[in-house]
């Protein structure tokens, strides 16, 4: 039985910063931190209302995700694969869909009957 090497680096941080450099690094975190931080901002300020829980839910499936993804990323090198951009991407389409969960408007949309 042959063994073949592994080539890729040690984790998703260690393979960025030594192949791109410390700027691209730090966008790339800079990208999962923002995503990270919007979906916690918007679950914590739809959890208590009624007729948000869509909007919760899917903050918290996307919290979780982007947690799962981040402790991953330490222990993968998965630096050039899709899932950051996607899940940062449905991330910003929550924000702009919920005004960055602002209750007033969500409030506004249920009452109006578009929610």
């Amino acid at each position: 039985m042959t063994h073949t090497h592994a080539l890729g680096t040690h984790n998703t941080y260690t393979q960025l910063a030594s192949e791109c450099g410390a700027p691209a690094l730090f966008c790339y975190l800079a990208v999962l931190f923002l995503s990270v931080s919007s979906n916690y901002h918007i679950a914590k300020r739809t959890r208590k209302i009624p007729g948000a829980e869509s909007v919760f839910s899917m903050a918290l499936c996307l919290l979780g995700s982007l947690v799962a993804y981040a402790v991953n990323s330490a222990f993968f090198h998965a630096a050039y694969a899709g899932a950051l951009p996607v899940l940062s991407g449905i991330s910003a389409a929550l924000a702009m869909a919920t005004r960055n969960g602002d209750t007033k408007w969500i409030e506004a949309e249920i009452a109006a009957g578009n929610a």
